[in-house]
């Protein structure tokens, strides 16, 4: 039997508290129903909620990754699209060459402008030089594409590449041709690097290396190149533009005077790993002057050591044979024989292999910073290493492209310094270009007649088709070049489509733990708001109850 009180009214406290649960389970319908998410709060479900948010910034990575690799194929496309115009601007060089090596083109030294081959020579001028300007202004985002700004590098592997210097690496002696007293091995080769560094110091892009040595402005230059002269042997100030000698030297500066140019006239860039990358002062009791500097520069650079420097080394690949430079460099120290990983700590603990664990901590301490170095840091790729696609969601997921140099004093190097460099000699692939002289014969209404220097005008048929194997090289060079974009490009496709079905799938991943049931929450939507009208209705009961106590007063 229950006491009739009026203090204290228990059903109204009952149907109030269970007003204000009702009132929650509405709350939380409501919230989930308009906003489309089950988790709107950390309070709906902390764990999920922190999976969820992991799990949202690999989407958004994905489909970024994925826009970035979309970039990649456009850059790639602007390349490529470039360098099939200057392809057929090759081609179109060499049928032209094909056709003045034919005798049957008329042809007078005493009367240029009356010259078959000369009509010849002004077209392959004009494709030589837009295969030049098409060089310099193929660009995407400003940035220069296929002017050797984004190639390997000429320095050691990994893309680092030397300062703007000439070097004795960038002389090749094959375009001097014969018929000459100078022999290569007289040659001065400091002097003559001295002086090509000189000349740009002293006088830039101009005359020198923009213009060259020829019979119409000697006169007028040769005064620039008496340290150069010097170098082979040759007294400038008493020489003459006849003597053989005095041609050889010529022929062979302009043969090679684009590809000087470019060198110190490029982007400034970075050194490559020098010895003050290394920090080798604290390497346990081993000493410095015992390790063999230039053979560690030289293991560490190495493309097949890249995977060591991102991780380290450790019990699990310590005796890898792409170490074996490595460990040779510091003198083979001893190293533990392990019979399982966990043996490591027990080796170290020995004190028999201390050289040994000296090197491995240095090197897990300074890898960081060499690597750093060798790819060109944060910040992406430094010039003559190419180009950085990030095409992942995460650290080191991108792959490296590089685009090499296809202006004519490139195409005439790869030919110089290949292996069809004695076949192709002193027809290089620059030397097919002549430049106008306003001091050599002139055509109709005063046209400018080119210097006979180089090109198809005053020379043989048969000495002409010699130059066909340095197009060939060239035009094999730009091929190679449009096939490695083209690789990249199908590579790069398939990389969306994979980013494409990786954010799919980890999106459905995503909708199930964050994502609302709507069907679930209309219904329990539904019940709470029959709920609140009943515990309303029972409220309103259960506040009349009191009442009856004055029936008893009556």
């Amino acid at each position: 039997m229950s006491n009739v009180v009026v203090r204290t009214n228990i059903m109204s406290l009952n149907s109030h508290r269970n007003l204000g649960m009702v009132g929650n389970m509405q709350r939380n319908a409501s919230s989930r129903l308009s906003s489309g998410f089950r988790i709107n709060s950390a309070a709906d479900d902390a764990a999920g909620l922190g999976i969820s948010e992991k799990m949202r910034g690999q989407i958004r990575g994905l489909d970024q990754a994925s826009r970035n690799a979309q970039d990649g194929i456009s850059l790639i496309q602007t390349a490529e699209g470039a360098m099939s115009t200057i392809n057929e601007m090759v081609i179109r060089i060499r049928e032209l060459t094909v056709q003045a090596a034919n005798d049957t083109n008329a042809h007078e030294d005493d009367n240029l402008a009356q010259s078959d081959r000369m009509r010849i020579q002004d077209e392959i001028n004009q494709l030589m030089d837009e295969i030049d300007a098409t060089r310099n202004r193929t660009q995407f985002n400003t940035r220069n594409l296929i002017d050797g700004s984004l190639s390997r590098g000429t320095g050691a592997a990994g893309g680092a590449v030397r300062p703007n210097l000439i070097q004795a690496g960038d002389i090749n002696f094959a375009a001097l041709g014969t018929g000459h007293g100078i022999v290569p091995g007289d040659i001065d080769m400091d002097d003559l690097i001295d002086a090509l560094n000189s000349l740009f110091t002293s006088h830039g892009g101009d005359v020198p290396f923009n213009v060259g040595i020829h019979g119409a402005n000697w006169d007028d230059v040769n005064g620039m190149f008496d340290d150069l002269f010097s170098a082979f042997g040759i007294d400038n100030s008493a020489a003459d533009w006849n003597d053989d000698d005095v041609r050889a030297v010529a022929n062979w500066f302009n043969a090679n005077r684009n590809m000087f140019l470019n060198i110190l006239s490029g982007p400034t860039p970075q050194e490559g790993l020098q010895l003050q990358n290394l920090d080798l002062r604290n390497i346990g009791g081993i000493d410095p002057a015992g390790i063999d500097v230039d053979d560690l520069i030289d293991a560490l650079e190495d493309v097949a050591f890249r995977p060591f420097l991102r991780y380290g080394i450790d019990a699990t690949n310590f005796d890898h044979t792409d170490l074996d430079d490595f460990w040779s460099a510091f003198g083979d120290p001893t190293m533990p024989a392990l019979t399982d990983p966990s043996d490591w700590t027990a080796a170290r603990a020995s004190g028999d292999y201390d050289d040994f664990f000296a090197v491995v901590d240095w090197f897990n301490r300074v890898r960081g910073g060499i690597l750093n170095v060798i790819e060109g840091g944060v910040g992406g790729a430094r010039d003559g290493s190419g180009l950085w696609f990030q095409i992942g969601a995460n650290v080191d997921q991108g792959v490296r492209l590089t685009i090499e140099d296809v202006g004519t004093a490139a195409l005439s190097a790869i030919g110089a310094s290949g292996q069809r460099a004695a076949e192709i000699g002193n027809f290089t692939f620059d030397r097919l270009r002549t430049i106008p002289s306003q001091n050599l014969n002139h055509g109709p209404g005063g046209a400018p007649i080119h210097d006979a220097a180089g090109g198809v005008v005053n020379i043989s048929g048969e000495d002409i088709q010699r130059f066909i194997t340095a197009i060939d090289e060239a035009l094999a060079h730009v091929t190679g070049q449009r096939s490695n974009l083209g690789a990249m490009q199908n590579r790069l496709e398939f990389t969306i489509e994979n980013l494409d079905i990786a954010s799919e799938n980890l999106s459905a991943a995503e909708s199930r733990i964050r994502d609302a049931d709507m069907a679930r929450e209309m219904m329990r939507l539904t019940q709470a708001n029959v709920l609140q009208q009943a515990a309303t209705a029972m409220l309103a009961q259960a506040n009349q109850a009191p009442q009856s106590v004055l029936q008893l007063l009556g």
